[in-house]
């Protein structure tokens, strides 16, 4: 009988449990979303125009969003070493195997303490194995690690978990923000600040929260929001997309460096806005291009993948992201100008990374309003 391997991946985001605040200010009252409240999975068919890929080398499409998850080659990548101790080469060449096998996000990409990578033999036991380690490692993730079928006989598995809280709840801003798709428009839910006043103390909390790493119009400019963890970012840039997702992250990085906003105007300005959509996505994508491929490295004849997926659930609110963030006074001459308006209403991307690591674990560009909630 044929021998499957099974890789098996779950990608889960959790973030902002907790409303935490400064020290000079209580928390707010109000509790934000617990773990349940993170989107359920649902088929990758049920997301018609999102591309749901486990690499950034692939293109942005027109017309459609493009979903990353570092997880998938955490499995993959694990199932190399531990298993085949080589590149592994599918029947066909598949070129999701290709970029896969360059492995280009690592376990270094990440803080230990947020994900699991194991792989092994079956009858070495290394199902119970990954079952205990997650029960030690992640004792609240709540997942159930299928048990393997009876061709099994190597199983691959991997899950990542960050938690990423605002230190001040955003405002849940009650005006429905208008995200343009092509010639349509979606109204959607969105958090943020419509109008930020100096002289308001809880805005003085907020816009600590806002960082401008780039602008250069209302429509071209990319900021990051800063949450309690000291080793995260989260980065939104309202941007015109590269050929590719990984070119696209690689321009806005290289404007970060080069950025010429000056420190004084790096933070939120008198009257300024932010709005910022409210993302909701709970994918399960079956890499179909993988399964069945029979193994073509040495040894393995007869072996072939039985198995492929990868879960992703993201949510990104007022409260934090959730995959299961001085005042300045010179003398210069400072030119009149409008307020800025940070304004998501636009396709635009973001990704979560490791700030010692140019390589996220999340990505998502988002050009179609079905990864988005909708304002009620």
């Amino acid at each position: 009988m044929w021998k499957a391997i099974c890789a098996v991946v779950g990608c889960l985001a959790l973030a902002c449990l907790v409303g935490c605040s400064s020290a000079e200010s209580p928390p707010r009252t109000q509790d934000p979303p617990r773990t349940e409240g993170l989107p359920p999975l649902a088929p990758a068919e049920e997301l018609p125009n999102t591309d749901v890929l486990p690499y950034t080398a692939g293109p942005i499409t027109r017309g459609r969003n493009y979903l990353y998850c570092g997880s998938f080659q955490l499995a993959w990548t694990k199932m190399q070493r531990d298993v085949a101790g080589e590149p592994i080469r599918l029947e066909g060449d598949p070129p999701m195997a290709g970029f896969l096998n360059q492995g280009a996000f690592q376990e270094s990409d990440l803080s230990a303490e947020s994900f699991l990578a194991m792989a092994g033999a079956v009858d070495k036991g290394i199902v119970a194995e990954i079952r205990q380690a997650m029960a030690e490692k992640f004792p609240s993730a709540g997942m159930e690690i299928p048990d393997p079928s009876k061709d099994t006989v190597f199983y691959a598995y991997a899950y990542l978990e960050k938690a990423l809280a605002f230190r001040e709840a955003f405002d849940r801003l009650h005006e429905v923000l208008q995200f343009h798709s092509g010639n349509d428009h979606f109204p959607a839910a969105s958090f943020g600040v419509r109008k930020f006043e100096v002289s308001s103390e809880r805005d003085k909390k907020i816009h600590r929260q806002v960082t401008i790493l780039d602008y250069r119009s209302d429509d071209d400019f990319i900021l990051t929001l800063n949450t309690t963890s000291e080793t995260d970012q989260i980065v939104l840039a309202k941007i015109q997309p590269q050929k590719t997702l990984q070119e696209t992250i690689a321009a806005v990085q290289a404007r970060i460096e080069h950025s010429s906003v000056e420190e004084w105007d790096r933070e939120l300005q008198e009257f300024e806005s932010l709005v910022v959509p409210i993302i909701s996505v709970g994918v399960e994508r079956r890499y179909t291009e993988l399964i069945r491929r029979y193994l073509q490295n040495r040894g393995w004849d007869g072996y072939y993948v039985g198995e492929a997926r990868q879960g992703i659930r993201f949510k990104l609110d007022e409260y934090g992201a959730r995959l299961k963030s001085e005042s300045i006074i010179t003398a210069e001459d400072k030119p009149e100008r409008p307020p800025r308006q940070f304004v998501f209403d636009r396709p635009f991307l973001i990704y979560l990374k490791e700030q010692s690591s140019q390589r996220p674990y999340f990505a998502l560009w988002i050009e179609t309003p079905e990864v988005l909630e909708r304002a009620k």
